[in-house]
């Protein structure tokens, strides 16, 4: 089809256009728009996010700038003549003026895309992936010519997940909180997810929400406790979590368990991880990685990492009892008597921190070398095991740095 076309096209083509940058002038406009437009849209997305804030003025700059911009180029190009740069301003206007509505109509809505939330009756089915949650995870997932494809944990749960039954009211909440909240810079603590809803006749709709973390607090836990929820989520250790070789990772070393050892372990970590509530997951640290080996004919097939939270008192006790815990010092709540100063970067005062100030003129530090004041971090204070959680964070976050005594130094892995 295109081939003829394009033979049709030259031998209707008149001579004289001959290396004219487009031979037929009743579509230079068409194409002209069509560029125009959505370079200015771009335009002033550009402009907005280098502000950093959402100033409708720097919105309009950027539409006009960009506009202007590659028109003038268009024109250049169709005439071969830098004169020809400001040719058909009345398009240009015009082209103006469209970028502007198109812009306003998405980011207010005007069409109700955004507000729109299907009725309970037409759901079949949906799928969530929590911004925090299984982050930095791949699968392996055989395709149709009898090989593998890596996909990403979130990209998994959307997928393969289907939550239904007593859990789509809920999906349908938390769609019609999230078309109520349009700026982030007034929400405080805040949580994004991703939402995929099946419509009954095949239909799919596809939404990203920002919103208040309290407010949706309560309608992810819900979905967190189900178990078609975390089945999605750590799919691979449902699949294959009874033939796996598994390794504690904690903060001093890393621990391989015996093949007896490892199953035994497993059971008691899978019974404990579908009653742990998105709470548990909220005020406890990450105290260990477990690292599960699959074997396939001898060699390594594939891995998959759960967490070990210190409200899993059974796997905890296990470990205990055959003599891991000791050796991979799970628990990551650094003792006071193994610190000899803490470095304090930011609002300190806001943990009721005081010590000597090092540096005011941009952002504070505070050291602190007093025992008591060293006990009293500690108690709120954990290791990071290397997994963003944005269940952790709260509106005085600082970074503290931890000096340990040399003497001790060798029983953290940090």
């Amino acid at each position: 089809l295109l081939l003829g076309l394009s033979m049709y096209f030259y031998k209707i083509r008149s001579s004289e256009m001959a290396g004219k940058a487009i031979a037929f002038r009743k579509i230079q406009p068409v194409i002209r728009i069509l560029l125009v437009v959505p370079y200015a849209m771009v335009g002033g997305w550009i402009f907005t996010s280098l502000t950093n804030v959402a100033e409708v003025g720097w919105t309009l700059f950027g539409i006009l700038f960009a506009a202007v911009l590659v028109h003038g180029v268009i024109e250049v190009l169709y005439q071969s003549d830098i004169r020809g740069i400001f040719s058909h301003k009345i398009q240009l206007v015009g082209s103006i003026l469209a970028a502007v509505f198109l812009v306003f109509a998405f980011q207010r809505d005007i069409f109700g895309y955004d507000r729109y939330v299907p009725k309970l009756e037409k759901m079949e089915s949906a799928a969530i992936s929590i911004d925090g949650i299984s982050d930095g995870e791949y699968y392996l997932l055989e395709d149709n010519r009898g090989g593998y494809r890596t996909i990403r944990a979130d990209a998994y749960q959307m997928e393969k997940m289907e939550l239904s039954g007593e859990l789509l009211p809920v999906v349908r909440e938390l769609m019609s909180l999230g078309t109520e909240f349009h700026s982030y810079q007034t929400m405080g603590e805040r949580i994004s997810f991703d939402l995929k809803v099946r419509l009954k006749g095949g239909r799919e709709m596809i939404r990203s929400y920002m919103m208040p973390l309290d407010q949706a607090y309560p309608l992810l836990e819900k979905i967190f406790q189900s178990q078609e929820y975390k089945e999605k989520s750590y799919a691979y250790f449902w699949e294959e979590y009874r033939n796996a070789q598994v390794e504690i990772e904690g903060l001093a070393k890393i621990e391989k368990l015996s093949k007896e050892n490892g199953a035994e372990f497993l059971e008691f970590y899978q019974k404990e991880l579908m009653e742990l509530t998105l709470e548990d997951v909220r005020n406890n640290p990450i105290v260990g990685r477990i690292e599960c080996l699959v074997l396939k004919e001898g060699e390594k097939y594939r891995s998959f990492d759960v967490q070990l939270y210190p409200v899993m008192t059974e796997s905890m006790n296990y470990l205990e009892k055959i003599g891991i815990l000791e050796k991979v010092v799970c628990w990551t709540q650094p003792k006071a008597e193994d610190i000899a100063a803490l470095r304090i970067f930011g609002n300190g005062t806001e943990m009721g921190i005081v010590g000597e100030e090092e540096d005011v003129s941009v952002y504070r530090q505070v050291k602190v070398t007093d025992q008591e004041q060293i006990q009293k971090v500690c108690d709120r204070l954990y290791f990071h095991m290397g997994r963003k959680n944005w269940l952790f964070w709260d509106r005085g976050e600082c970074e503290i740095q931890v000096v340990l005594k040399p003497e001790v130094s060798r029983k953290y892995l940090l």
